[in-house]
């Protein structure tokens, strides 16, 4: 969660950009930015790096990847470190370092939704990174920047795909869904076929991002901004989600998946022990579940998402994340060079099992994805879908609301109502702008 002082000084740059139609604002405390430190002859610019991405073994590691770099750059050392818990927890621990100016990170990663509301922790680095703009899908780059300000580089997308068992379908004779209503039908022909035993798939109570990504593949923005009356508007009960809520809390309801936790021990058991036969996440679900769920190697496969009308194409992301530099960081200068490098790694990055913002004509499944989703080439599903994504709006403040979802979501499947997460968002998200001074119609 925010600190006050953060909190209040992201809102005050919003409210800032805002009067302005987002036009330039630089004040030294609403993310302008800072004086670079000079290096002196042989000195090294070393600093941190936050992620959260997982160093693990492929067609080569993280650590391999930042090794190389430094190698490739001895002026500049770029350390590491995996953040812990989950990414609330990690926020916090941000602007708990920068509000402090202790320990700070020059690097860190931060979600695409989040940026309006950690402008306060996050530096402008537009005088470094606007020369490697064109280096950038147009609408991925945005993501990193509130009106004149740019924060960082879009280090990958995520749009949401369908990962399933293609031996477990055979088995059973099913066929890949492509509409909500053959997914539900698959989901009870699974029920009855394993004798109760498996589900088509899992409700997620602690993925609030997977429910925006379900909801703007059916034509949903949660927000909008009309900069020329300075308003925001609040779009997160409308007859498109309703539509979405009421349709998974019947599966819920009518035990056609199993509601659980992604981030829990279960998921990965289901993943492992055939109790799902499917998931839909986003794109950097697939090595994930390659590690996650070492037996089923081969096994595997993956497909678009279905929808309520077949013709509808829209490709929500669940998720996506930009490489940010924080205020605080002695050396902007390098620690932009780092992210332009990182997020332009092509190779290196979907050797992680992770879809690049950067633009790329094709990009080649790595070896170990391709032999687990039995020899297909994933990632040109993945192209696919990132082809399709929908305009997305976020707004300042959505800590709270996001926060506010998630505490009824994981109540889904016992005490909670899907509907009704989307009622509190409702408010939660009017109430929270309003209260900071953002003009709301």
């Amino acid at each position: 969660m925010l600190s006050n002082k953060l909190r209040k000084i992201a809102a005050v740059s919003v409210l800032a950009l805002m009067s302005t139609g987002f036009a330039a604002c630089s004040s030294s405390n609403d993310g302008g930015s800072a004086a670079p430190e000079q290096l002196k002859p042989g000195e090294v610019a070393k600093f941190t790096w936050y992620h959260r991405i997982p160093d693990k073994k492929g067609n080569t590691t993280l650590k391999e990847l930042v090794d190389q770099f430094n190698k490739e750059n001895p002026d500049i050392e770029v350390v590491p470190e995996r953040m812990q818990g989950s990414a609330g927890e990690s926020y916090a621990k941000i602007n708990s370092m920068v509000e402090a100016g202790k320990d700070v990170p020059c690097v860190t990663q931060i979600g695409f939704e989040r940026v309006p509301d950690m402008m306060g922790a996050m530096m402008d680095v537009k005088q470094y990174a606007e020369k490697y703009k064109d280096d950038f899908i147009p609408d991925l780059y945005n993501k990193a920047t509130v009106g004149d300000k740019v924060f960082g580089f879009p280090q990958g997308a995520s749009p949401i795909l369908f990962f399933y068992r293609a031996d477990l379908f055979e088995q059973y004779g099913l066929k890949v869904p492509t509409t909500w209503d053959e997914y539900k039908e698959t989901a009870k022909l699974v029920r009855e076929k394993s004798g109760n035993k498996s589900y088509l798939g899992a409700f997620l109570q602690d993925e609030i991002q997977w429910q925006a990504a379900l909801t703007s593949s059916e034509g949903a923005d949660w927000f909008g901004y009309d900069p020329a009356a300075s308003t925001w508007s609040v779009n997160i009960k409308t007859p498109e989600t309703e539509k979405v809520a009421t349709y998974w809390q019947g599966l819920v309801d009518e035990k056609l998946v199993v509601p659980t936790t992604r981030w829990g021990q279960d998921f990965g058991k289901y993943l492992q022990d055939g109790t799902i036969l499917s998931t839909i996440g986003g794109s950097w679900e697939a090595p994930l579940i390659a590690d996650t769920a070492p037996d089923g190697n081969g096994k595997w496969k993956v497909a678009q998402i279905p929808h309520f009308d077949a013709s509808n194409t829209t490709v929500g992301q669940n998720g996506g994340t930009i490489a940010a530099v924080l205020k605080g960081c002695k050396y902007p200068e390098q620690a932009v060079k780092f992210a332009h490098w990182w997020a332009t790694n092509i190779k290196g990055l979907a050797g992680l099992g992770l879809l690049p913002a950067a633009k790329v004509d094709k990009i080649e499944t790595p070896a170990n994805l391709k032999e687990y989703f039995g020899g297909q080439e994933i990632y040109e599903e993945f192209i696919k879908a990132n082809n399709n994504a929908p305009k997305v709006t976020w707004a300042p403040q959505i800590g709270k609301t996001l926060d506010a979802m998630s505490n009824e979501l994981k109540l889904v499947g016992t005490t909670g109502s899907l509907p009704k997460v989307y009622e509190i968002g409702q408010t939660t998200a009017v109430d929270s702008l309003k209260a900071v001074g953002i003009t709301v119609k």
